[in-house]
């Protein structure tokens, strides 16, 4: 029986040559997509290393020197996967194996949402591992669950086309290794956009089939996209499948009423994807609302890639040397990186020149049009991209993002252009054509091919070299030889489609298609090789000194980072909390971090201190009332108090191999030193350790001392070191030593027998030098509780003079800083107004009970001699929070710019501070009807089916009638 266009997907043509070869081609293909695996992430599969860039934390104190390890990453672009992604996975999971669903995050920048939220990326189907698997081996397996989810869905939807099982695997090798699928991997991006050709595959089964049933499938892959946490991705497909659909149905069936009906189970599918995903998108939509600033991520039809990005799809290495970081142009390499290959670019090309072998339902020109419209609005931008970005999706996030579909356009028409080659070399047409083509109008249409590609190939060449030169003057050694290798990649491809076409025996025509997967599969390795991280396991946020010590020093208290020490939102990993964060932040959040350092906030979700404003930073009052108990700095970072200088000649002093460099006599406190080493220390290669220690002259004995762990030193050296102890009048010296390699140390001017070396001084500000040697960790000794007693209550209601107040010494730590006076009705207060300080103060123990893996709740216990005021320092300026004293909800009153307070009587009393992720609980009741939906669904096409069988068969059971005579 001859398949109807509306329920059964296109049928290749048959087979005229053996059926071996066709399964030695076969076996070449799939064995490419292996090999492709196997060598980008086979090693971390098998316990050798990790897939992540956690080797990356050594560039950083306090692991660059606790680990000792010369290794500097395979990969400096990935730093959202370590200090973001997998903090956040590793926290929700380890409190859900502790019988604890984390909705709150309480260690970054005050605390943020986590658990009712899909920005981890966790509740994608394809993040299944993490649940189960140790946190060194759930990447690797992520992303080969990654790598099958593609290749199924490539494979279902090449077949819906009419194209043959050997092109599978390439259409998946494409895909898998295009620019945005290497750049994001790790990141719930490519999570996200691995549903793509399974969504194109169930948007056309609803397309062609219309039936009730396809709706589900269609739902459940939106739903798996959906719950990967990056919309944006969803969005685009979800524009590209409606405008696919549309044509698809059109092509197929020509008929109004059959397109209107595809386009409404479309949309059904659509709808119930949404609804099985609601209970993370309901919540996610809420706190976009209440919680996140969208407003500098606004586009313009500026915001596009340059034509030197275009140009990466065959010189991936154009956008920059990832491993080291060293890059060039407008943006990350991540967001530019366009890369899909040499070969892929030639079997495309094929797709859209060679026409379908027997004729019959295409979809190549809708790929090529969809393909060349993606590319006019992520490279050209202008007029184009403007009026896209009228749209949702586009008008606040970063066209380059559109490479997704880039990537897979040209994915499936490689895919397509294969099936082509496999038709003209393998396959004999269904019927003869109708007109016989003519000998010269073949002849012509060759040389105009021929003619076009010359041209296309100079015009790429010219453009390649422009980029070329273009580029810093140390990568063109590298660039020419990719250029190299790609025009020969171009031309074995073009040459292996030419013997295709040209011969007429099967054998040769065979083995040049099997060569074509391994042009597709060994540069695509060499590209994943790259960008792909793989770190020892050892590297898995390893404990350092200073993390230890945070972990037993810091309690309920928070520490602030400056500049990358303890990379921020690493912390997270180690359960401490920080100031910084790189989470979502709220407004009023941000505003203190600004007024602290305007240079604070790296980006919208980024933020840490600044050394350049740590002299003033450091002992701001702001600090005091977020609860800063210490803050941590790199080890070569001078601490802030009085300098003494002491002047160098062009003298030095050596050492190394036996020599200590030893300072002139001082007397009284220090808390850091600082010397110039002219030179770097030679004959250290593997990295070396500097000591220092303060001697006292006269009975030897070691007052203080210090040894950090360095790849290499040269230049001005600064080393923390705790002397704040050391008596005013008491005498030492400083003996400056390392344990490997040879150099030399600025002399003193006055002295040139000793090293100079100039002097931190304590002073009146409260800090004390807690920890050196991996990282310097200050101790600020005028910070309060995160949880502490007020017994006043102080309205401002302008924000910007709230946060003055908030940095203003004088305003007591037994008052809270409201917002509103109603909050103060019927309270005895001796002041209610920013202009006059409150003079009375009542007294209260305050404790904060460990409430373990629940990370929603703050229990606290508290015995007041009057009434006054709990203030929680944390991040609580959103939906969601509750509290109860006693048992008893009360109100919770906006406080201290971006905290809250609650009102409290005399006595004992038992507080508890509750988060509750807005919308989940509505989006689970969604989700519910969403999954009932689909039940019905399935149920009721399964009785219909049965139903109709047995009636079928019960009709054929009936007697034959007969003819009466």
């Amino acid at each position: 029986m001859t398949a109807q266009p509306d329920t059964a997907p296109d049928a290749p043509s048959r087979p005229t040559v053996p059926v071996t070869a066709l399964r030695v081609l076969g076996i070449v293909a799939w064995a490419s997509l292996i090999a492709f695996v196997v060598l980008s992430i086979g090693l971390p599969l098998i316990g050798v290393g990790t897939f992540m860039g956690t080797d990356i934390l050594f560039r950083f104190a306090p692991w660059a020197s606790a680990g000792g390890s010369t290794e500097v990453g395979t990969n400096a672009m990935i730093g959202d996967t370590i200090d973001s992604g997998v903090p956040q996975m590793w926290t929700i999971v380890e409190a859900a194996r502790h019988g604890f669903f984390a909705e709150w995050l309480p260690y970054q920048a005050g605390g943020s949402e986590l658990g009712g939220l899909p920005n981890s990326g966790l509740y994608s189907p394809i993040s299944f591992g993490w649940w189960f698997l140790p946190v060194a081996v759930a990447p690797g397996f992520t992303k080969l669950v990654e790598m099958i989810v593609v290749t199924v869905g490539c494979s279902l939807f090449l077949r819906r086309l009419g194209v043959p099982h050997q092109a599978w695997p390439i259409a998946s090798v494409v895909f898998l290794a295009s620019g945005f699928m290497i750049s994001w991997t790790n990141w719930p991006q490519t999570r996200v956009a691995a549903f793509i050709p399974l969504l194109f595959w169930a948007l056309d089964r609803a397309a062609v089939r219309r039936r009730l049933l396809d709706i589900v499938p269609l739902g459940l892959v939106l739903a798996g996209m959906l719950l990967g946490g990056f919309p944006a991705i969803v969005g685009y497909a979800l524009y590209a499948g409606a405008a696919y659909v549309l044509v698809r149905a059109i092509v197929v069936h020509r008929r109004f009423w059959k397109v209107i009906t595809a386009g409404l189970v479309s949309a059904a599918g659509v709808v119930l994807g949404f609804l099985l995903s609601a209970w993370t998108l309901l919540p996610f939509a809420l706190n976009a609302v209440a919680v996140l600033d969208f407003s500098g991520r606004r586009q313009g039809p500026e915001n596009h890639l340059s034509i030197d990005d275009l140009l990466s799809a065959f010189v991936p290495s154009l956008v920059g040397e990832v491993s080291s970081g060293d890059t060039w142009g407008n943006s990350s390499p991540v967001e530019r990186l366009s890369y899909v290959g040499a070969a892929a670019v030639v079997l495309a090309v094929v797709a859209l020149l060679l026409k379908r072998r027997g004729g019959g339902r295409d979809m190549s020109l809708f790929l090529a049009v969809a393909l060349i419209l993606s590319g006019l609005l992520v490279y050209l931008g202008g007029p184009l991209l403007g009026t896209a970005q009228q749209l949702p999706i586009f008008d606040s996030n970063r066209i380059g993002r559109l490479r997704v579909m880039l990537g897979f356009f040209v994915a499936v028409l490689a895919g397509v252009g294969f099936g082509r080659l496999l038709e003209r070399g393998d396959m004999a047409p269904v019927s003869p054509p109708a007109t016989p083509r003519r000998p010269l109008g073949r002849w012509l249409w060759g040389l105009a091919t021929l003619g076009s590609g010359i041209a296309a190939a100079t015009l790429l060449a010219v453009a390649l070299q422009r980029a070329v030169v273009s580029a810093p003057e140390r990568f063109t050694a590298l660039l020419e030889t990719q250029v190299v290798w790609t025009v020969v990649l171009l031309a074995v491809a073009a040459a292996l489609v030419i013997v295709v076409l040209a011969t007429r025996r099967g054998g040769i025509r065979i083995v040049a298609l099997c060569f074509v997967p391994l042009i597709v599969a060994a540069p695509a390795v060499m590209v994943a090789d790259t960008w792909w991280p793989k770190s020892d396991t050892a590297s898995v946020y390893p404990d350092t000194p200073t993390t230890r010590f945070l972990q037993q020093h810091l309690g309920e208290s928070r520490y602030a980072s400056v500049d990358h020490a303890m990379l921020t939102g690493t912390n997270s990993m180690y359960r401490v909390r920080s100031l910084g964060g790189h989470t979502f932040q709220t407004v009023e959040w941000k505003s203190l971090l600004l007024r602290l350092d305007t240079e604070s906030l790296a980006s919208a979700t980024y933020s840490t201190l600044n050394y350049p404003s740590l002299i003033s930073s450091i002992e701001s009052p702001i600090l005091d009332r977020l609860a800063v108990k210490y803050v941590v700095m790199e080890p070569n970072l001078p601490v802030p108090g009085r300098y003494e200088d002491t002047p160098a000649s062009e003298e030095a002093v050596p050492i190394g191999d036996g020599e200590i460099a030893v300072s002139t006599v001082r007397t009284g406190p220090v808390r850091s030193l600082s010397f110039p080493m002219p030179e770097p220390v030679l004959g250290a290669e593997g990295g070396t350790t500097l000591e220092v220690t303060l001697v006292d002259p006269e009975t030897e004995e070691v007052l203080a001392s210090t040894s950090t762990w360095y790849r290499t030193i040269e230049g001005q050296r600064s080393v923390a070191i705790d002397g704040s102890g050391i008596a005013p009048d008491a005498s030492w010296r400083a003996e400056i030593s390392i344990d490997h390699g040879q150099g030399r140390i600025a002399a003193d001017a006055v002295a040139p027998e000793a090293a100079a070396v100039s002097l931190n001084r304590p002073m009146d500000d409260g800090l004390t030098v807690a920890h050196t040697g991996d990282a310097t960790v200050v101790e600020r000794g005028t910070a309060l509780d995160r949880v502490r007693w007020a017994s006043n209550g102080l309205v401002e209601r302008d924000p910007s003079r709230r946060v003055s107040l908030m940095e203003d010494p004088l305003l007591p730590s037994t008052t809270v800083l409201l917002e509103d006076p109603d909050e103060l009705t019927g309270v005895d207060s001796s002041a209610t107004t920013a202009d006059s300080a409150p003079t009375t103060a009542s007294n209260a123990d305050v404790e904060v009970r460990d409430q373990g893996w629940d990370l929603n709740r703050t229990v606290v216990g508290v015995d007041a001699d009057d009434a006054g005021w709990v203030v929680f320092a944390d991040s609580l300026r959103r939906p969601g929070w509750s509290v109860t004293v006693d048992g008893v909800a009360s109100p919770l009153v906006d406080a201290e710019q971006a905290g809250a307070a609650v009102r409290v009587e005399a006595g004992e009393h038992r507080i508890e501070l509750a988060y509750r992720t807005p919308g989940l609980d509505q989006g689970i009741t969604a989700t519910r009807v969403g999954v009932g939906l689909s039940v019905l669904i399935v149920v009721g096409t399964l009785v219909i089916r049965w139903g109709r069988r047995a009636r079928v068969t019960a009709g054929s059971d009936e007697p034959e009638p007969t003819n009466a005579q």
